[in-house]
């Protein structure tokens, strides 16, 4: 589904990813983990196009996303390759990033009315269903400050599947949730990866990790470290 080809990224003289190669395969959970400053939130950014990168590649089915330097503007064709990478893979981010002036249904519409150019109609039917499909469809006329972490990662999840993708990058998802809300995201995502949904997390919870992942990938100083089932690179008691 994604695979990562020797992705070099600096930030200055610092060598933030020194190398990485992966592959992701369809309707599996994958972990990024590791020490902070080891690389794991830029890799996220990388994947869907957030943050340029000096060498390698990431392709995304069709889709290839090539290394150029910082700086400058995109060119035409880069443009186009980075909407079509980021219809596929979609991103929810830490701070879930919803529009404080919009309502819970009108985040969900927003992208596929704007950049899907649906019918306010249509992408209407369609967020409605998405916010019943993560739990919050009562939630529908609230704005993110009316809403409680666990309500506002959900609307972010529903955000991120109304354009279709066919994989989610999710930043520390369950970070500011108490533990109800922390499984009740868990069986969210198990549910939509069994439906084909490819999710690439970063996390710093190991019991989350070995609960929810196929995969756990361990970064440190921009390079694996370890790449195994979550029991095998935590442990049991971890």
């Amino acid at each position: 589904m994604i695979e990562v080809v020797g992705i070099k990224k600096r930030f200055g003289d610092r060598t933030i990813l020194d190398g990485v190669s992966l592959r992701f395969e369809k309707g599996t959970i994958t972990a990024i983990v590791g020490p902070s400053g080891g690389g794991k939130s830029t890799l996220l950014r990388c994947i869907n196009g957030l943050e340029r990168f000096e060498e390698g590649k990431v392709v995304a089915g069709e889709v290839v996303l090539h290394a150029r330097p910082s700086g400058g503007s995109a060119t035409r064709e880069e443009r186009s390759e980075l909407q079509r990478l980021r219809r596929k893979v979609g991103m929810v981010f830490q701070q879930y990033g919803l529009f404080a002036h919009m309502t819970a249904l009108e985040n969900v519409m927003e992208a596929p009315v704007q950049v899907l150019h649906q019918s306010k109609a249509e992408a209407s039917e369609r967020a409605l269903a998405l916010l019943e499909r993560v739990g919050v469809a009562h939630r529908r006329d609230a704005r993110p400050r009316e809403m409680s972490g666990g309500e506002q990662q959900r609307v972010a999840i529903a955000r991120a599947l109304a354009m279709g993708p066919e994989a989610l990058l999710l930043d520390e998802p369950t970070s500011a949730l108490d533990p109800e809300r922390k499984t009740a995201i868990v069986a969210l995502l198990r549910s939509l990866a069994a439906e084909g949904t490819t999710f690439i997390l970063v996390c710093h919870d190991p019991p989350l990790v070995r609960e929810l992942c196929d995969r756990a990938i361990e970064l440190r100083g921009g390079r694996v470290s370890a790449d195994d089932a979550p029991l095998a690179v935590f442990g049991e008691s971890a």
